[in-house]
């Protein structure tokens, strides 16, 4: 199952003056990036900023002097566990538009139940004092 979170909201990543190399949204692990949309403001002279991820260039946008480009890219997956880098000619103002897919598999509250009572009793067959609770996402807490 598929779900959006923080659930439906786009998250900007902004930074008002990139010259060069910058790493605009941190790669996390297990993470799944949804591009939707950049920005670029020219801070003064023409230039052109390109957007990759892990080295690949998958976008470039040209911005003349003194002003701005956008780019609505609709849903655009980075690889799992990537970031989003840019590089720019000269010195410019940039936003991403983005959101985080959650790729987990659902589990029915049957198996739930299966698994925790399947834990509580290898615990107490251990002698082990189990408190059985499900939480909601359906991993067992045993304590």
């Amino acid at each position: 199952m598929r779900r959006d979170p923080p659930f439906g909201k786009l998250i900007p990543a902004y930074d008002p003056s990139v010259t060069g190399f910058k790493n605009l949204i941190p790669a996390a692990s297990g993470t799944v990036i949804d591009l939707q949309s950049v920005v670029i403001a020219s801070n003064g002279a023409a230039g052109t900023a390109t957007f990759s991820t892990n080295g690949t260039p998958f976008k470039t946008l040209a911005v003349p002097a003194n002003g701005s480009a956008d780019c609505e890219i609709g849903s655009y997956e980075l690889p799992i566990g990537s970031g989003l880098d840019v590089t720019t000619t000269t010195s410019m103002a940039v936003t991403a538009w983005y959101g985080l897919v959650d790729e987990t598999t659902p589990i029915i509250n049957e198996q739930a139940r299966a698994n925790t009572y399947s834990a509580w009793k290898s615990q107490k067959a251990l002698g082990q004092n189990a408190i059985r609770t499900p939480n909601r996402f359906g991993n067992q807490v045993e304590g």
